[in-house]
């Protein structure tokens, strides 16, 4: 006790300008604590707050870009898919679809922005909080194409499509979704000139068995004015029968016009008969290119409804394959956050402890008045 007393006076007795180096160890070690004096508890805390803070960032950072993606590789589509759609193609002068038709539009399509913004505004955009600011919807969309990842065709000609989203569910029905969208899209693009093409044949077709029903039903019309004026001759002179002036049956039956109603009453008022039933009815009105024409037509028909139904999504060689980064990753980056936070709080108890035991043992050095 009676050196440190003779210690404390020493200090207290240098000159202001006299170097640390020629003072005394303990009061050296007593003026060294007088920095942390200073530092108040507050001090101490806010540092603890922003270690955690940014430790909870990096986690943060850490699971958004590392969230879980889907991976699914997309082969060009069979050469049976190709001759299926290509049904009712090739025919007068209609244009036949090839593997690079299909697969080089569908490629193109999955890259095209105008389709990720038409996938975006009609899947994703729906299912945003609202009111949605045109501000927020740029963001969502360009973290949606910044998720999305297409590669180039290989040598074989597959696409691998990647998408990341913050969960594995959330990816592999996203890209899913995308896909789905991109390929009736697709279908919509490729298939629209060939159905106006189909449709216009058909039309024409219909034209055609249209004049051919016309003058079949003209030419039966004026067969039937004519029967009914040679009727009205053989009721009027009353010829029931076919005339009997020496000519043959079959040349009685071949005449026509004036000469018309000596065939007889019987034969003219059957034919009238006939003649009136088969106007009636539209479909015994033929001519010898009608059945020809509604086969066309059926054709045409048929090609165009399996158009309509075509399933144009190439075939898949691997199934939607989740790879999740983030469910390694986001456990540690969890843990050095509250790592960080101990960290933090075992910073304030050491300091906070030294400083308690600078001001118990060196009560002059750590006064307020300093």
């Amino acid at each position: 006790m009676l050196q440190m007393s003779q210690a404390t006076s020493s200090v207290a007795n240098l000159p202001p300008d006299q170097p640390i180096s020629q003072q005394s160890p303990i009061s050296s070690a007593a003026l060294g604590w007088k920095p942390i004096a200073t530092i108040t508890w507050r001090h101490y805390l806010a540092l603890a707050l922003a270690l955690g803070i940014i430790c909870a960032a990096l986690t943060g950072w850490v699971v958004w870009r590392f969230g879980a993606t889907a991976v699914m590789t997309i082969a060009q589509p069979s050469d049976a898919d190709i001759e299926g759609l290509n049904f009712g193609r090739g025919r007068d002068n209609l244009p036949r679809l090839t593997r690079q038709d299909v697969f080089g539009t569908y490629a193109q399509m999955l890259n095209m922005v105008s389709n990720q913004r038409a996938f975006f505004d009609a899947e994703i955009l729906p299912m945003l909080p609202v009111p949605v600011t045109a501000q927020q919807q740029a963001a969502a969309f360009n973290k949606f194409r910044l998720g999305l990842q297409i590669s180039q065709p290989d040598r074989s000609g597959n696409i691998a499509v990647k998408y990341r989203a913050p969960t594995a569910l959330e990816a592999e029905t996203g890209l899913s979704r995308y896909l789905d969208f991109t390929s009736a899209v697709v279908k919509k693009n490729l298939f629209a000139e060939a159905r106006r093409q189909i449709r216009h044949a058909e039309e024409l077709q219909q034209m055609a068995l249209h004049r051919d029903n016309a003058f079949a039903r003209e030419t039966i019309q004026t067969e039937l004015a004519e029967a009914q004026r040679a009727l009205t001759i053989a009721h009027a002179i009353q010829l029931q029968q076919e005339s009997k002036d020496g000519s043959s049956a079959k040349d009685a039956s071949a005449l026509s016009g004036t000469l018309r109603y000596r065939r007889g009453e019987a034969a003219l008022s059957a034919e009238v008969d006939t003649l009136t039933r088969i106007l009636a009815n539209p479909e015994a009105v033929r001519t010898g290119n009608t059945a020809s024409l509604k086969e066309s037509i059926m054709f045409y028909q048929n090609a165009n409804d399996i158009l309509e139904r075509a399933d144009i999504k190439p075939s898949l060689l691997d199934a939607v394959v989740v790879n999740s980064k983030r469910d390694a990753i986001a456990p540690f980056a969890a843990l050095a956050g509250m790592i960080g936070v101990l960290l933090g709080l075992y910073l304030v108890f050491v300091i906070a402890s030294r400083r308690k035991a600078a001001n118990e043992q060196f009560p002059q050095a750590v006064s307020p008045a300093h």
